[in-house]
């Protein structure tokens, strides 16, 4: 039996095909590039956007019996959505999730709600990304549009509806609208009122539900059995989570891209004022339980933006920044991971970053490995706060991203964060989520075998606990000293 997942993504869209045992069959990636329109600004076509998807598709079914494929489903960046007219129709251009014109009008909202009551109703940190957001930027700027929209969806949604022709959503993409009640599980009926309670959201399934089968067009242009099962999917770091398996509370998805995004699970969501003070966004996770979500904005970002910096004549390779100097021996420069703002459990998307301690003998090594330490310092933050707060003591880390194939790297961050860190050979784990829920919808996959995907475990080394531990009092010393002096700037 095969299972198809897609993965709708900021930069690329992924189709891949795995069995039941998580075995990768075939894999397919498209580029999904914005274009600029004028007064519309850097958007996706949704018919583009449908276009790259179907193309993804029939590339990855090429090199599998087609015939052995039972379902389908869809992970997609979260925050990114569309309005349908009555015809369902495409109105207006997606929106990327990282837009900010939406900035004022989320501003209005969390100041009529207060930001603190939006977040015990949502669990989301009041964001212009968000659709409740972008409902109001359409609203005051498209007027037209917003009054001839009878549907509201996710990107993931539009893929759906696309494959199966229903309009419906999963829980998880629910909960990414800052509109739905997260403990209630029903879109809040306060929300909706203000945004003029237009009956346009989707009915919510939960992720891995079978919603029906591929409409027969496009399974015959695709060519594969009509009866091939679509499925509920999910936000893409939950399928990636999924992929995992994050069974417990004691677990942790870490996910190492230009960001690095923390994933936990909770029986129940924790919408305390230190959360939502320390900028922890928290939803439904499939099949019961609930998760919560956290960031370092510029983590891969940062390895990125030194390798630019210093590939002046040529290219540097990345075996350049994996090459295990040093790791015995804290660097003598202190990196503050900023480029992007910070995260938890400091938020402030205008801070920037910093090299401290640069001397006439600082060479491109020590930077390097000053960048590994000041990331992994605020990964260690984050783990430590939330375990401060929830109680739970987290025992284990499953990594997934490119950022796992640098073990120098990897080494520095399990002797800082203390924890057994176990790195993951899925390279397309978003994707992989997918399949897997498509696989639960039609009963192939029941539980995911932990570990059965890990390439490589990393323990600490108790002597180097140690000397990071030195390390990282540094650090928060540092950030302590520097955040007092800009306080006392005239």
């Amino acid at each position: 039996m095969l299972l198809l997942g897609l993965d709708i993504g900021t930069t690329h869209i992924k189709a891949v095909i795995i069995d039941e045992n998580l075995d990768l069959k075939s894999i397919h990636i498209e580029d999904n590039n914005t274009i600029n329109i004028q007064g519309k600004g850097q958007v996706y076509l949704a018919e583009d956007l449908w276009k790259i998807a179907l193309k993804c598709i029939k590339g990855v079914v090429k090199n599998v019996n087609t015939l052995e494929i039972k379902a389908i489903s869809v992970s997609s960046m979260a925050e990114a959505g569309l309005p349908l007219n009555k015809d369902k129709e495409p109105l207006y251009p997606i929106i990327p999730w990282n837009d900010m014109r939406a900035k004022e009008q989320m501003d209005k909202l969390k100041n009529d709600f207060g930001g603190y009551e939006i977040y015990k109703k949502t669990g989301l940190i009041p964001h212009p990304k968000h659709s409740i957001a972008r409902l109001m930027w359409l609203r005051e700027n498209e007027k037209e549009i917003y009054y001839k929209t009878n549907h509201w969806l996710s990107v993931g949604d539009y893929i759906i509806f696309k494959l199966s022709g229903e309009i419906v959503t999963d829980s998880t993409l629910a909960c990414r609208t800052m509109m739905y009640d997260l403990k209630g599980k029903t879109w809040d009926s306060d929300l909706l009122g203000y945004i003029g309670n237009k009956d346009i959201l989707p009915s919510v399934m939960e992720s891995g539900t079978v919603v029906g089968s591929l409409l027969k067009e496009i399974a015959d242009e695709i060519g594969i059995p009509r009866n091939v099962a679509v499925v509920t999917g999910a936000h893409d770091h939950i399928c990636a989570a999924m992929a995992l398996g994050i069974n417990d509370e004691n677990e942790v998805l870490d996910s190492m891209g230009t960001s690095e995004v923390f994933v936990g699970k909770e029986k129940k969501p924790i919408l305390t004022k230190e959360f939502y003070k320390l900028g922890v966004n928290q939803g439904c996770f499939p099949y019961g339980g609930y998760y919560w979500m956290t960031s370092t904005p510029a983590s891969g970002g940062s390895i990125e933006w030194l390798r630019k910096l210093i590939s002046i004549d040529r290219e540097i390779p990345y075996s350049f920044f994996d090459n295990g100097k040093k790791i015995d021996k804290l660097s003598k420069v202190i990196y503050m991971p900023y480029l992007s703002g910070s995260g938890t459990p400091h938020v402030d998307p205008l801070k920037r970053g910093a090299f401290i301690g640069l001397s006439i003998d600082t060479d491109v090594s020590d930077l390097i490995k000053a960048v590994y330490e000041g990331i992994s310092y605020e990964g260690k933050l984050v783990l430590e706060t939330l375990e401060s707060l929830n109680g739970n003591k987290i025992n284990k880390i499953k990594a997934v991203g490119g950022s796992t194939k640098n073990s120098t790297w990897m080494k520095i961050k399990s002797n800082i964060f203390n924890k057994k860190i176990l790195c993951s050979s899925i390279d397309e784990a978003s994707a992989v989520g997918a399949a897997v829920l498509a696989g639960i919808g039609v009963k192939a996959i029941t539980n995911i075998k932990n570990n059965s995907t890990i390439k490589q475990e990393l323990t600490p080394n108790n002597e180097l606990v140690l000397l990071y531990k030195k390390g990282y009092e540094r650090y928060k010393t540092t950030f302590k000293n520097i955040e007092e002096a800009i306080e006392c700037e005239v």
